[in-house]
This record gives C-alpha cells, sequence and structure tokens, in this order.
C-alpha cells in the first residue's frame, strides 16, 4: 500500500442498524492495531437514550474507542463511534457533527457518512455494511466504489436482519460479501503486513470473495 503523506493511510466507515451490535463487536476484534488507519462507526440509534456503544465496543478491541464529537480529527488506531443525534460527514480527516435534517430515516445517516468520505478520501476510503433494516447506506456505498475505494458487505444470511445489506448488494459495486468476523480477518490483512495476494491464494476457494483482484490493486499499488 501507498502511505498518504498528508494523514492517515485509510478511513474506514462501518454502518449497521438492528442486529448491528453483535456484527460490529465481532468483526472488530480482528482490525490491526499499528497501522495508519482511522475508523469510523455510525449506528442507528435512538436519540432519546444516552449511547454505551462505545463502552461496549472498547471490550471487543485493542483499538482506543471514543465517542465522536463535532471538530474532532480522526486518529490512527482509534474507532470514533458516531452520537445517536446527529449526522456526520468529513471535511479532511475531521468529523462535522451536525443536527439531522428533517427527513424519513434514522441518525447517524450511513449514506451520508460514506458519500463524504467518497469525496473525501477517494481510494483511501473503506465502507462496511452490516445488519440492518431499511437500505441506509447502499447508496453511499455506491459513491465509495466508484471513487476508488474498497466496498464490503456482511453476507444476508450472516446478518440478524438481512435489509441493508440485501440493499447494498442489490446496487452492486460491493468487492466483499461475507461473515463480519471474516470481513474483519480480511480487513487486518489488507490493512496490515500480509498482502493481499498471499490472502487470496491461501483462500482462492472460498466464494465469498467477489472482486478481489479489484482490491488488491486498490490496496497494493
Amino acid at each position: 500500500m501507498v502511505a498518504n503523506q498528508n494523514g492517515l493511510d485509510h478511513v474506514v466507515a462501518i454502518g449497521a442498524s438492528a442486529g448491528g451490535l453483535d456484527a460490529i463487536q465481532e468483526l472488530i476484534r480482528y482490525l490491526p492495531i499499528e497501522e495508519n488507519v482511522a475508523y469510523i462507526v455510525a449506528q442507528h440509534l435512538s436519540p432519546d437514550h444516552s449511547s454505551q456503544l462505545a463502552d461496549l465496543l472498547s471490550r471487543s478491541t485493542h483499538l482506543k474507542v471514543v465517542q465522536a464529537s463535532h471538530g474532532m480529527r480522526l486518529e490512527s488506531a482509534q474507532i470514533a463511534v458516531l452520537p445517536p443525534n446527529g449526522d456526520a460527514t468529513l471535511e479532511g480527516e475531521t468529523l462535522c457533527i451536525r443536527e439531522p435534517q428533517p427527513r424519513f430515516g434514522p441518525s447517524p445517516s450511513i449514506d451520508l457518512l460514506f458519500t463524504s468520505l467518497a469525496e473525501q478520501c477517494s481510494d483511501r476510503g473503506v465502507a462496511v455494511v452490516l445488519s440492518g433494516t431499511g437500505s441506509d447506506g447502499a447508496c453511499g456505498l455506491r459513491a465509495v466504489a466508484a471513487a476508488g475505494g474498497l466496498t464490503m458487505v456482511q453476507s444476508p444470511e450472516s446478518a440478524r436482519f438481512d435489509g441493508m445489506p440485501r440493499a447494498a448488494l442489490v446496487l452492486g459495486c460491493v468487492d466483499l460479501v461475507a461473515d463480519p468476523a471474516t470481513i474483519g480477518r480480511r480487513l487486518g490483512c489488507w490493512l496490515g503486513t500480509t498482502t493481499v495476494a498471499q490472502e487470496m491464494e491461501q483462500e482462492s476457494s472460498q466464494p465469498q470473495l467477489l472482486a478481489g483482484a479489484v482490491a488488491q490493486l486498490r490496496l497494493n499499488t
């Protein structure tokens, strides 16, 4: 992978809704801590209650997990958890969180986050859609793919609620479809020291990899 001289090598945004907590916890167990990568978690939650999501996720990873706030700069080896009562976009590597605009749909908006990720990070962006109802994240995932970033979706059969994964798959442009643990392991290899070519050779018989050659070119050029 080519290091970004102006900041983070990659920014990984993870979107989930109903049934997403277990999926996120399973995925982040495998994320590397030594690489120049920052993570953002957008989980649909009720805005009427304080979120304990950051505390819960911190028990499943060696990465630092923090509650995101407006104006916070993304940091390497850190997971920023978006608040339930705000939408987030990126300005460079800084989070901008504002009160959601009137619309039909939950917050934080995964589509809005992914679209901003595509605009600000282009091929340094990685978008992941996990368990959830509805279709939030599908359009944003397509934007990340169009910008040259990596896109990953939880396999519908492994999701407690398969609405969001299926909506993302309908639009295409997905590099990997797998259960959360496999997504986490693959990310760990892609963002760590193991090359994608080595990983593909070891697991070439697995059907979950939809576009490994594309992923290899994106992260190893």
